[in-house]
């Protein structure tokens, strides 16, 4: 046996096997059957004829019953569904009939034959494993009344019966014979049979018994001749002791007994919290601190922490749980906590803080004045908590204790921890390490600073400080931002309003790199600073000021240059354009004055609509704004609305910086309606507008619709593409598969648009693999297999997309061809035989090697993803083989045979998990180097800290937002 096995070994990792004999199941069918034709050819047959008999209708059974399990497992679940699982079995039925109706034949025959208690045993061995009737009770009874009560077939009856009571609950009856088994130590089982016993008493509620047995089965455990149970006992031992009232000793036992007696301390603390039991339970967590903190395991103490947290919190043990969370910040001071705990850990003390502050505002509510100024001490303690503790986000806690003071009403706090989490952001964040939540976090402390100014009641200069600190901040963050457009003009005015005018032209100057399309504006504003320096009389700024205009700052009109000092008396629209800085609703009234005086021309008219349309769009009235902009229309000649086509789309594109797309669409498609055929450089921006703002608004169909109507007036291929693509992603970002499958109908022959089509469809189809939708998968399964087809004439994508829709296909396949190995499973005969084991050991190889040879061509294709879920059923094919081998049972044989049979399969075990292990490093290494994110990794690797830092997670498209496609442009 030893030389044989030795030589599978040597097979399996040369991978060099030949082929299995054939059909060996008809083989040993055949001889049961010629043996039993021949014994019933004998007329006057004796007891042991009919006990030889008797066997074989057995073996027979087991025979049937392997083909029919055979027939059954192939197939499909709608036809067994249809016919019922007991169709398949009939033989099996029938063969057990026979052989129950021949044994008890026997018994009646010859009751006191020699082989009465072995056919009882057999019988209930049958009635159990193939009878689902009520008599393998009875019949195991009977085996022991039968059995010499000393003999191994009764010692193996009894065991078999207590397995049956223990496995029916009926948990008495099971303990009774237990105790006859335990009387002395019989077999490997001991152990075993020891700890069966004790849960026998638990769920009898005789809990002292019960933790006494599990006491004796750890003692046997821990001789090599018993079966080692440890891993069980050390999972209930202590929910033994808990519900014994023996917990010291439980917890005893722990730290005598396990390296890590924190962790199963944790586990009898949660039973005890549970149970009500505090003082047992901060007992329970005292001594597993102490042990954790002795023998120096720093992780089992982060977690006996982390369990205190919840359980203080339970109990509401505030002063406690202040302490533990006070602890963990200075843990994480002195060393980093663990990535995971230390996610645990700011996850529950924010959420107690949360709870902390709701009870604060909604007991400062009902009356302001009285709201407990410890408790809000107390909550701004456990945010400086979470910012040692969670160092990368201070920000969030800067701003939560911000708005902890703005609810009740204190201002002044309020506005310095806003300023502080914008300081920390400053000192702090670079473009490399800021992430999307810093972001958003930066624009609400700065959003609330600016609110929090409007509500307090500060002093002018601390007003001034924190004003100019969010201001400056702001446009400083997002240069480019409908608020910071607004910014700075309010940040002017303030430096303004203070003369600190060196400030103010600065921020003009920004201002104007940023929005170059508000000249106007930004005009004005040096307008108002020469005006004060006209004022003041200051001549040496004003010489400057004036020769800067000179050499074309702002674009400042020449008669404005050449009478700069009597700007404010002689030129209209410039007079205007200074009060407009001060007072929009004066400008405005000036401007209709001159719009409704008859005496300008049109011209004037327009340019005064225009105007009027303008500043109505800086109050955010787009209605207005747009009603007076086709007002203007109405006078322009061509010429001068041709040469004004500028400030329209301003107009354009300030409406839909304004959120008010369709205003934006209006103007837009009025613009185009009157110069269709002219070439200029922004008949492109409006068309944009037009079909972008359409995609914006969720009105995909419309983009389309516009993009056929406005092709006679500008067809340019690349706007083409770039609007199809912009509806296509729309489609895309909005998981829209029905339009997606719809658009792709009618575009497909659009090269342009093939690869996006083709990457989307890849990732919709692990996409709906992942969310089981079969019907997605399909859809996109026939587009792949169409494309892969020689004489297909569908566009194609790139050869790299080609070979990942080859790769899926390759998989697929995989799938199906591995069920082979997994659906042949090596039998246990009731007695070992040698050479039919090796038979099937030899075929189990062979079906493993030719699963790797087909593995290693879909590995040659190199696709990542499905190179991952190749490796996953190479690793479970061999956990499925070792588990076979482990437990392979070769019955009947002598003892010494079977310790040396089990010698070699656990060599074989090692060297199919040094498989196991080789593939799991390629994988790691394959992840690792890819930095790959794949549907398959989580389930291969056992790198439990790789699984977390890479993690399956779906591509950022399906989370993502919609953004504003005009920025993206510019």
């Amino acid at each position: 046996m030893r030389k044989f096995i030795t030589f599978i070994i040597f097979m399996l990792f040369t991978l060099t096997i030949k082929s299995f004999g054939s059909d060996k199941w008809k083989e040993l069918s055949k001889l049961v059957d010629s043996e039993i034709n021949a014994i019933t050819q004998i007329k006057d047959r004796k007891s042991k004829l009919e006990y030889r008999l008797f066997e074989l209708y057995t073996e027979k059974m087991k025979l049937i019953r392997e083909e029919e399990n055979k027939l059954f497992l192939q197939a499909s679940p709608s036809e067994v569904a249809k016919t019922g699982k007991e169709t398949y079995f009939k033989k099996t039925r029938n063969a057990y009939n026979l052989t129950k109706s021949h044994g008890l034949s026997i018994l009646k025959k010859w009751p006191d034959n020699p082989h009465t208690a072995d056919i009882y045993y057999t019988l209930a061995q049958n009635s159990r494993d193939y009878g689902n009737d009520q008599n393998t009770e009875p019949f195991f009874k009977q085996t022991l009344r039968y059995a010499a009560p000393d003999s191994k077939i009764s010692h193996n009856a009894k065991i078999s019966l207590a397995e049956y009571y223990y496995n029916e609950k009926m948990w008495s009856n099971a303990f009774k014979l237990y105790e006859e088994i335990l009387v002395k130590p019989l077999d490997e089982f001991h152990s075993k049979h020891l700890y069966n016993s004790a849960w026998c008493l638990y769920q009898l509620r005789e809990f002292s018994g019960a933790i006494k047995n599990m006491h004796r089965a750890f003692a046997f455990s821990k001789n090599k001749n018993y079966i080692n149970i440890n891993e069980q006992i050390f999972d209930f031992m202590g929910l033994f002791h808990v519900d014994g009232k023996e917990i010291p000793s439980g917890v005893d036992f722990y730290v005598k007994n396990t390296p890590d007696p924190g962790t199963h301390l944790i586990k009898m603390a949660k039973r005890t919290a549970k149970n009500g039991q505090f003082e047992d339970t901060k007992y329970i967590l005292g001594k597993a601190l102490t042990e954790s903190q002795t023998r120096k395991q720093r992780d089992i103490e982060i977690s006996i922490r982390l369990e205190e947290l919840d359980v203080y919190r339970k109990y509401k043990k505030n002063d406690l749980h202040f302490q533990v969370a006070e602890t963990l910040a200075k843990m994480q001071t002195q060393s980093p906590i663990p990535a995971e705990q230390q996610t645990l850990a700011v996850k529950e003390i924010k959420d107690y803080t949360g709870y902390l502050q709701v009870r604060l505002t909604r007991n400062a509510k009902q009356k302001i004045q009285n709201y407990n100024k410890s408790d809000l001490a107390e909550i701004i303690s456990y945010f400086d908590i979470l910012t040692r503790l969670d160092k990368s986000n201070i920000d969030q806690y800067r701003f939560y204790q911000g708005e902890t003071f703005y609810a009740v009403k204190e201002y002044v706090q309020a506005a310095n921890y806003y300023q502080m989490g914008v300081e920390w952001g400053n000192k702090n964040l670079t473009p490399e390490n800021k992430t999307a939540d810093n972001e958003t976090f930066r624009r609400k402390l700065l959003d609330s600073l600016l609110a929090t100014l409007a509500e307090g009641s500060f002093s002018p200069e601390a007003n001034f400080k924190h004003t100019e600190f969010a201001y400056t901040n702001y446009i400083k963050s997002w240069p480019v931002d409908p608020k910071s457009q607004k910014i700075y003009e309010r940040l002017f005015n303030l430096y303004f309003q203070k003369t600190i005018l060196d400030k103010a032209v600065d921020t003009i100057s920004v201002y104007n790199k940023h929005y170059p399309v508000d000249i106007e504006k930004q005009r004005a504003m040096l307008g108002a600073v020469i005006d004060h320096y006209i004022k003041t009389k200051n001549t040496t700024s004003l010489a400057f000021w004036v020769n800067e205009i000179i050499g074309g700052l702002y674009g400042f009109d020449r008669s404005y240059i050449d009478k700069a000092t009597i700007i404010l008396g002689q030129l209209l629209f410039e007079k205007i354009q200074s009060v407009e800085n001060k007072n929009k609703d004066t400008a405005l009234q000036m401007y209709q004055r001159i719009y409704d005086n008859q005496i300008y021309p049109a011209k004037i008219k327009a340019e005064a609509a225009l105007w009027i349309s303008i500043i109505y769009l800086e109050k955010s009235n787009t209605q207005e704004s747009l009603d007076w902009a086709m007002k203007s229309f109405k006078y322009f000649p061509d010429k001068e609305l041709f040469e004004n086509r500028k400030k329209y789309v301003t107009l354009a594109n300030q409406y839909y910086l304004n959120q008010d797309f369709d205003r934006s669409i209006e103007i837009s498609s009025k613009y185009l309606s009157r110069f269709c055929k002219d070439e200029y450089s922004e008949k492109e921006e409006f068309l944009k507008n037009i079909i972008q703002l359409h995609v914006a608004s969720g009105k995909p169909d419309l983009a389309l619709s516009a993009l056929k109507e406005y092709q006679k007036c500008h067809d340019n291929r690349n706007f083409e593409i770039v609007s199809r693509l912009s509806v296509l992603n729309y489609y895309i970002l909005h998981n829209d598969l029905d339009n997606f499958f719809k658009f792709y109908a009618d575009y497909k022959k659009d090269l342009a648009l093939t690869e996006t089509f083709f990457l989307s469809m890849l990732k919709y189809y692990w996409h709906s693999l992942y969310l089981n939708q079969p019907a997605i998968t399909e859809k996109i399964s026939q587009i792949f297999k169409a494309v892969l087809e020689v004489s297909s004439s569908e566009p194609a994508p790139s050869s790299g997309v080609i070979s990942s829709i080859r790769g899926i296909f390759a998989y697929k396949e995989f799938v199906i061809f591995s069920k082979d190995f997994f659906n042949f499973k090596i039998e246990e005969k009731e007695e070992f035989d040698e050479k039919f084991f090796n038979e099937q050991l030899q075929k189990k190889v062979m079906l493993l090697k030719s699963l790797e040879d087909k593995a290693q061509v879909i590995i040659a294709l190199g696709q990542s993803d499905v190179i991952l879920g190749v490796y996953q059923i190479l690793n479970l094919a061999a956990e499925d083989f070792s588990k076979i081998l482990l437990h392979y049972d070769p019955k009947g044989m002598p003892e010494e045979f079977v310790v040396s049979f089990k010698r070699s399969m656990n060599q074989l075990v090692i060297n199919l998990q040094t498989k196991i292990a080789n593939n799991t490093r390629s994988i790691d290494q394959l992840i690792h180097k890819n930095q790959l994110i794949s549907y398959f990794n989580t389930e291969v690797t056992r790198d439990s800290k790789l699984r977390k830092t890479t993690g399956f997670q779906w591509p950022f498209i399906w989370r993502s937002s919609t953004v504003d496609f005009m920025e993206n442009d510019k």
